[in-house]
């Protein structure tokens, strides 16, 4: 298995996700970033499984990232910025960010699973798990935490 070649490809994968100015391979921290900066996207490897065939032959790998979405939301009252029709909410521009990020992971419109470009490496990529938010409501920063999962072959 070739690790390297696994998380490159996500990261050249993410690069496509829009309305990002910033797209890391290293995890990142808010505080870290220029307001010109965000919004941000990062990646931070975690733990991975390795997963045994039954019959003993080989086996999978299941690699496990966790993504970072960083935004600003105006800054002000809450109640300053916010319409009536809750258009303008502090997730707003968070919650279209997470959208990019999902389209970006999304399997070809032909194909039943995302294999980031490398399908004799990879059997699917995807998003599974609770995506955590925090909307800024105390302060103008907003993030969420969206969980990845790749199944490679070893």
């Amino acid at each position: 298995m070739n690790r390297e070649a696994i998380y490159a490809a996500l990261w050249t994968q993410l690069q496509t996700a829009e309305g990002f100015q910033t797209v890391s391979r290293r995890p990142i921290l808010p505080d870290e970033l220029a307001n010109v900066e965000q919004p941000a996207l990062a990646m931070e490897e975690l733990p991975e499984e390795a997963i045994q065939q039954p019959d003993g032959t080989g086996g999978k790998r299941l690699l496990h990232i966790n993504l970072a979405v960083y935004c600003l939301r105006p800054a002000g009252p809450l109640a300053s910025f916010e319409s009536e029709d809750g258009t303008d909410a502090p997730t707003t521009q968070l919650n279209d960010l997470l959208d990019a990020v999902e389209a970006c992971l999304a399997p070809a419109a032909y194909a039943k699973y995302q294999d980031l470009g490398i399908p004799l490496l990879i059997q699917h990529a995807w998003i599974e798990g609770t995506i955590e938010k925090n909307p800024g409501y105390l302060s103008t920063q907003c993030a969420a935490v969206v969980p990845v999962h790749i199944l490679a072959y070893p």
